[in-house]
């Protein structure tokens, strides 16, 4: 083979390889900010910050909670999650159990533990676990756009 081409096959070669790594690593960095999303919505939460979380939904999410009507649309979401907030809903121990992209959407499964926290009682943590699916934003950030979850049986 004549130098001229085994110089283009070997730069195709190390070419190919760059941009598998590259690739990986933009994937990567999208997994942790996708990641960072998950975990800002559990501190606003956590935190009853209401605005905070709101801010997290697309404008077309739904929720489709355990025992619950199917809500949809940023503002009737909004609504229920700020009564929750309010009520006192709190969550801990949040086992991200899967988290996958591709392309302009996301899902991510995770088992937690819930309680509705009210200042003159102990707290009763109770098992859960969701399935939300996240959008990607223009600007590179992601937003809840489905949020579906259960309650686990309570031990025997």
């Amino acid at each position: 083979m004549q130098p001229a081409r085994w110089f283009l096959v070997i730069l195709s070669v190390v070419l190919a390889l760059f941009s598998s790594c590259t690739r990986q690593t933009d994937r990567s960095e999208e997994l942790e900010t996708l990641r960072s999303a998950v975990m800002e919505f559990h501190r606003a939460i956590n935190a009853a910050d209401v605005d905070a979380a709101v801010a997290m939904f697309t404008d077309e999410v739904i929720m489709m909670s355990n025992g619950w009507q199917t809500v949809a649309g940023k503002e009737a979401v909004a609504e229920v999650w700020s009564g929750s907030i309010r009520s006192g809903f709190r969550t801990r121990d949040q086992q991200i159990i899967a988290l996958e992209m591709d392309g302009d959407l996301a899902y991510e499964a995770t088992s937690q533990l819930w309680t509705m926290h009210q200042e003159d009682r102990q707290d009763e943590w109770r098992s859960s676990k969701y399935v939300h699916i996240w959008k990607r934003q223009p600007d590179g950030g992601w937003k809840l756009h489905l949020d579906i979850w259960n309650s686990n049986p309570p031990p025997q």
